[in-house]
């Protein structure tokens, strides 16, 4: 499904109110984690944790998209104050 100008812009509100915590866990591993969304993700540095969440964080909220489940994954979540879109045809 093709992602519609509505789409980016849930997909940019929901990210721009989420949080990152990046823990060294051992010598060159770094788990980035999203307490918002339960996401976790690693890399080798505390750069490539924040980018490899941040991508993890965009393919979880475009598969909800794609599944149209969106609404019901941020409710559960404790997101408030977006509007539902109608589900496509």
């Amino acid at each position: 499904m093709k992602q519609t100008t509505k789409d980016v812009e849930s997909i940019a509100f929901i990210c721009t109110n989420l949080s990152a915590r990046i823990t060294k866990e051992k010598p060159k591993m770094y788990v980035s984690y999203c307490p918002e969304l339960d996401l976790y993700s690693q890399g080798d540095t505390p750069k490539e944790a924040k980018a490899n969440i941040i991508e993890a964080t965009h393919l979880f909220i475009e598969s909800c998209i794609e599944d149209n489940t969106l609404h019901e994954v941020l409710l559960e979540c404790g997101f408030t104050g977006y509007e539902k879109r109608p589900a496509l045809l």
